[in-house]
C-alpha cells in the first residue's frame, strides 16, 4: 500500500521509504482516502483511532483519485500496482497524481474467495493458473512499477 499524493506535494528526502513503523506528521493536518475495509496495518490503525477526522473511506480507487486531482483531499493510501494502472491509463488523472515514495503496508496480495465459491478442483485450477503464468504476471506487473518514481516492493 502506497501513499499518492498531487502532483505539486513535494515529500522530504529524508522520509523513511522501507518498513514504515510510524505513520508522518504530516498526515495528522491531512486528510487520506482509503478504501473501505481494506488493512494497512497496525501503524495506521493507531494513526486512525487518533486522527478519525484524518481518514475517509471510499469504495472507489478512481473516485479517490479524482478528489486527489481537484484538491480535495491531500493523500490517498492505494495498492501500488491499482495506483499505478490508473496513473497509466486514466486521461482524466494522469499529470495530477504520483505515488510518493511513502509505503504505507508492505505485504504480499492474497485472494479472498468466499467460502463454496469455488470448488476444489476449480480452486486447484485458478492456484495452478497463478503458478503457470508467474512470469506472464511478472511482465505485467513490471510494466505499471516501471511507470512510476518508486522501488519495487520486495514481498
Amino acid at each position: 500500500m502506497q501513499l499518492f499524493s498531487h502532483q505539486d506535494f513535494i515529500l522530504a528526502d529524508t522520509m523513511e521509504t522501507d518498513k514504515t513503523k510510524v505513520i508522518p506528521e504530516f498526515l495528522e493536518k491531512s486528510i487520506t482516502a482509503i478504501n473501505r475495509g481494506s488493512v494497512y496495518g497496525a501503524p495506521f490503525s493507531k494513526f486512525r483511532a487518533q486522527c478519525p477526522d484524518c481518514v475517509v473511506e471510499m469504495n472507489a480507487s478512481i473516485a479517490r483519485f479524482r478528489l486527489l486531482k481537484y484538491k480535495r483531499i491531500n493523500f490517498v493510501i492505494e495498492d501500488l500496482l491499482t495506483g499505478a494502472y490508473l496513473i497509466k491509463n486514466s486521461k482524466e488523472i494522469e499529470g495530477h497524481v504520483k505515488a510518493t515514495r511513502f509505503n504505507v503496508r508492505n505485504d504480499p496480495v492474497h485472494y479472498m474467495l468466499r467460502p463454496g465459491m469455488f470448488s476444489e478442483s476449480k480452486l486447484q485450477a485458478f492456484n495452478l493458473a497463478i503458478i503457470k503464468n508467474k512470469q506472464n504476471i511478472k511482465k505485467l506487473t513490471d510494466k505499471y512499477y516501471q511507470a512510476l518514481d518508486v522501488a519495487k516492493p520486495a514481498i
